[in-house]
């Protein structure tokens, strides 16, 4: 029994005990038992390089089954797996929830906890704790025992037992002295209770010695004192032993690093390991949580061309094979009333994995293509498809339906890519019709373990692709877990689609086989207790932060209120960081500023104290806290500061530190650069997108408008045509042209698509307005004038919009019906109080302008010219001596009176914002010569049924030629500016927060248009309409 300090002399201790138990022998076998593969993997290392030959580094478990060996033998007992495991937990729980009278709320998360619970159950609790005798706790020992003798009764044996089995074969001479190994315990600091009976079985064989690592802490050392005491009752003698943190700050080898965000922290610590001399196996970077580290580290040592090692904590559930059984199972416990799949399910586990096409089989009857996994979600979206195979296939059908009769309408031949879309649809309703089918078998009603393993094992079989990331060894561990779920129906484990996917997701949670790089071929990533006791010429500590570095001692409710459980996990936290910094020559200790989703972060207090622990060492007698702990970093040699990327940049351009890859060498040659030399810069002269995201900053910084902010300049052909007889303006486009020209230029101009919506589970605005629309239209064609007329086509109506797959949940899809069935039913009622008098004739969605029967609409502007219409009235009633034109609205009256000023006179056209009125007004007059025509808008769908919101008369015609001159100036002189609101603290504001475009603007767009709206002359015309206030229509009947 030997104590020591970890690092240096744990090793020289540890070599002392291999030559003397080879003294006799230099080929005599021999066991090392570490805590961690990671440090038994470095560990096996530093002993071949040290000549030492038959030495076997390994865990613990390892040597406890090959002792227990005879005692398996004699016994009819067989290993208990995880499936059986949680399934023994679950019949002790359900017992417990009738005998004791337990909520059975929260089954899933109460097993979980019970089982975490039996786990650290069985490990011994510290020497001075005299045990929690809470209800609570005894009733946790009592489940305990249930446990153990439920497993028992089955024939199995638990993982805690094999230790204990081992110690008996020991013990009771199953195994020649001369045979068993020597058996050394490497730095142990957590011992089962059956690893505490083999250690004494192997001690009292002498064939066992126990080396115990000291930190020179007392809180970190604490759980080693109560080992020793466990082990023996010898004094042992224990040498004095400085802090790894003093030793490293009094010899000029610990630091700190501040940095703003994991990404930066990162970097600085890439940069420091390319800059420095040491080789990169003798190096490490430790962490405690995988998010983000993990992934960000070795993406930057990747681009850095630094080579890396360490396990990584990679899942059967993140193999190939794993996605895609849980993507079978999710569907299979979702799935619908006749086999309907969701379709963002499917859309996820589609592009999770490559999946087999099974709609295209060969002549062996299996696909040799695989799924176009990004055109099929594109086509399931777009098409709006889900539920039941049949409406999968009615939609995609009608979508690609409407994409042949854009082509035949114009006697076009339907080109190739509509072809190319008429095959994939066929495949996809295909591929969706069989998978509902295997799915719905998967999850019947009634259906066994054994039944579910089977038809999961061809499932895999039917849609697993081929991959190369994928080993033989992780598909055969996927198989036996498949094969090891039949034992649940011998356990009576209840079966059903929740139960299967539950044990699906947890059974895959085992590690793969290939779990990263081997130690010691790169730099070393890992856990702190991945190092500890080895020999590492560096250590960086990254992302200190409190509750993270440490991490908050877990608890659980099954355990009682005592503490000391707690104050262990923590001692063995500490143990481990010191460990980890004491096996290194050198330190360096890293915190963010703010956590990977932005948010502030601290450093941790063991941080804070190895920044105390450096700053007494410089003869300062100041007590650093998180707030003065980068403040006058010039006093503080031992601290970098990274405040921003910027700066750590300029760190690279101004010290001697290497850069950590091409991006990072080329921009930090180009701080102090003039624009003019940054564009001649190599990195940025042959890349055009660069150079002009470039210019494009330079623009946008500048007074004036310019080509970057939506300045076309005059003479523009295309413009020109803008409102000419042959290229009519609508009035929803002079609308948007008074709100945001730029959105106008973007959309109507460029031509460039907006993307589509999300499916929110609703009937869009859009849709909504459409629906509407039409069953007016229809109603008015038809000549209806009583309710039941009305409802039957509003009926048929729906039923098309179904097949269109844009009604949203069906609940909601219900209740909207209603609402629009009370409100139609209502409007008819009140339309016919409003007009007084049944209309000569009544025309729905009469189109003007252009090819129209109408005839030209345009009004003649002093320094524009002739501006020429086109669009679509909703409703149009002559009434004998009047006509009135009604435009529908399914928003809200009030957004429309705001829209105009409240009633104001002056802004009767919203300054331009409510043109669609008076350009009605305009075509009604011309189809109605001699006439007064009235125009308003009309709510159908509020209670009120307002008819008269916004009506527009002559006397608006002023206003409406004035803000139309301005409007058509801008166009003619190729004038685009983007135009935000910003109101009621909304981040978009008022017109960018409906605008399909605001990703594309810059995010200062407000700050730029108030400096250059104010300072260009060009941007008066917008100036002169007043638009200090923004509404967004929900519809776009006339574009």
């Amino acid at each position: 029994m030997i104590q020591t300090g970890v690092g240096a002399s744990s090793l020289d201790e540890l070599q002392d005990a291999v030559s003397r138990a080879q003294s006799h022998d230099p080929f005599a076998r021999v066991v090392v038992i570490a805590d961690h593969f990671d440090a038994a993997t470095a560990l096996r290392h530093h002993l071949g390089a040290s000549g030492m030959m038959n030495v076997t580094v390994q865990t613990g478990r390892r040597l406890a089954a090959e002792l227990a060996a005879p005692i398996l033998r004699s016994r009819p007992l067989k290993p208990l797996t995880w499936l059986l495991e949680r399934q023994a937990v679950r019949a002790v729980a359900e017992d417990s929830v009738r005998r004791y009278g337990f909520d059975s709320q929260g089954g899933r998360l109460m097993r979980n906890s019970l089982a975490a619970a039996f786990r650290r159950m069985q490990e011994p609790a510290p020497a001075e704790d005299p045990g929690d005798s809470s209800a609570m706790n005894t009733l946790a020992e009592r489940l305990l025992k249930d446990f153990l003798d439920l497993v028992h009764l089955r024939g199995y044996y638990t993982p805690a037992e094999v230790s204990e089995m081992a110690a008996e074969a020991v013990s009771m001479g199953h195994h020649a002295q001369r045979r068993m190994p020597q058996v050394i315990y490497y730095l142990p600091r957590r011992l089962s209770t059956g690893d505490l009976q083999l250690a004494d079985a192997l001690l009292e064989r002498s064939r066992c010695d126990v080396i115990l690592g000291l930190t020179g802490d007392e809180e970190a050392d604490e759980p080693v004192h109560d080992l020793l005491g466990r082990l023996t009752d010898q004094d042992v003698p224990a040498p004095a032993i400085a802090s790894p943190l003093q030793r490293l700050a009094e010899g000029g080898s610990l630091s700190i690093v501040a940095a703003p965000d994991p990404e930066e922290e990162v970097r600085t610590v890439v940069r420091s390991i390319v800059a420095g001399d040491l080789t990169f196996h003798r190096t490490a970077v430790i962490y405690r949580q995988d998010n983000p580290y993990a992934s960000l580290l070795r993406q930057a040592l990747d681009i850095a061309g630094v080579p890396y090692s360490g396990t990584e904590h990679r899942s059967l559930a993140d193999t190939p094979s794993g996605l895609l059984l849980l993507g079978l199972v999710d569907m299979a416990s979702n799935l619908g009333g006749e086999g309907a799949i969701e379709r963002e399910r499917f859309i996820e586990w589609m592009t999770s994995t490559p999946i087999r096409n099974t709609a295209l089989p060969d002549e062996d009857g299996e696909s040799s293509q695989m799924v176009p996994a990004s055109q099929w979600a594109r086509l399931s979206r777009q098409s709006r498809a889900g539920g039941p195979p049949e409406l999968w296939e009615s939609r995609l059908e009608v979508h690609v339906s409407q994409e042949e009769a854009r082509y035949l309408e114009r006697e076009d031949a339907i080109p190739d890519r509509v072809q190319g879309e008429r095959r994939r649809v066929t495949e996809l309703g295909q591929f969706v019709s069989a998978l509902s089918h295997s799915l719905g078998d998967l999850a019947e009603t009634g259906g066994t373990w054994r039944s579910a393993s089977v038809k999961l094992k061809h499932l895999l079989i039917s849609y697993r692709w081929a991959v190369r990331d994928e080993s033989p060894e992780d598909r055969r561990r996927i198989d036996e877990f498949l094969d090891s779920m039949e034992g649940l129906d011998e356990w009576d484990a209840p079966f059903g689609a929740p139960e299967l996917r539950q044990v699906v997701q947890e059974g895959l949670q085992s590690p793969v086989s290939d779990r990263g790089r081997p130690v010691g071929s790169g730099v070393y990533l890992g856990p702190p207790a991945g190092i500890a006791g080895a020999d590492y010429a560096r250590v960086y500590v990254v992302g200190m932060v409190e509750k993270q570095f440490p991490p908050r001692a877990a608890t659980s409710p099954w355990l009682g209120t005592n503490s000391s459980r707690a104050q262990r996990e923590m001692a063995l936290e500490r143990f481990d960081f010191l460990s980890a910094v004491a096996s290194a020559g050198s330190a360096v200790l890293s915190w963010p500023a703010a956590t990977a989703e932005r948010a502030a972060s601290y450093p941790s207090r063991w941080l804070i104290e190895a920044a105390n622990t450096l700053h007494r060492s410089t003869g300062s007698d100041e007590r650093l806290t998180y707030e003065t702990i980068t403040q006058n970093e010039g006093d503080k040699p031992w601290l970098t500061f990274v405040a921003s990327r910027e700066a750590g940049l300029r760190q690279v351009a101004g010290a001697d530190i290497k850069p950590v890859d091409v991006s990072d060498y080329n921009l930090s040659h180009m701080f102090g650069l003039s624009p003019e030399h940054v564009e001649r810069h190599p990195a940025i002269a042959g890349d055009a997108r660069m150079v002009g995201a470039l210019r494009a900053g330079d623009a946008r910084s500048g007074d004036l408008l310019s080509e970057w902010d939506g300045l076309v300049g005059p003479g523009s052909p295309q413009l020109e045509e803008v409102g000419t007889a042959e290229s009519p303006i609508s009035p929803s486009a002079l609308e948007t042209l008074a709100n945001c020209p730029y959105r106008y230029f973007l959309g109507r101009v460029l031509g460039i698509s907006a993307p589509a919506e999300d499916d929110d589970g609703e009937l869009s605005n859009m849709d909504r307005g459409l629906l509407v629309h039409k069953i007016l239209e229809r109603f008015v064609e038809a000549g209806g004038a009583t309710q039941e007329e009305l409802l039957a086509i509003a009926e048929e109506e729906f039923e098309k919009t179904e097949v269109r797959g844009a009604t949203g949940y069906h609940l909601l899809w219900e209740i909207e019906k209603d609402e629009m069935r009370e409100g139609l039913s209502q409007f008819l009622v009140s339309e016919g109080a409003w007009l007084g008098r049944t209309p000569e004739s009544s025309n729905a969605e009469v189109d003007f302008g252009g090819d129209a029967g109408t005839g030209d609409v345009s009004i003649e502007l002093e320094g524009v010219g002739e501006v020429h219409f086109r669009g679509k009235i909703d409703r149009v009633d002559a009434l004998g001596d009047e006509v009135r034109v009604r435009d529908f609205k399914t928003g809200k009256p009030d957004s429309y009176r705001e829209k105009r000023g409240g009633g104001d006179p002056d802004r009767s056209v919203a300054n331009g914002r409510a043109m669609q009125l008076p350009v009605y007004l305009e075509a009604a007059q011309a189809m109605y010569p001699g006439k007064p025509v009235s125009a308003s808008y009309c709510f159908p769908l509020d209670d009120r049924h307002i008819h008269d919101v916004a009506t527009y008369t002559e006397e608006d015609r002023e206003r409406f030629r004035e803000s139309l001159g301005l409007i058509m100036g801008m166009v003619r002189q190729g004038v685009f500016p983007a135009t935000p609101e910003q109101s009621d603290g909304d981040e978009w504001g008022g017109n960018c927060n409906y605008c399909d475009f605001k990703k594309l603007c810059p995010a200062r767009k407000r700050q730029i248009w108030e400096r250059k709206g104010r300072l260009d002359p060009r941007a008066a015309p917008f100036n002169r309409l007043g638009n200090r206030a923004s509404m967004a229509d929900d519809e776009d009947e006339d574009s």
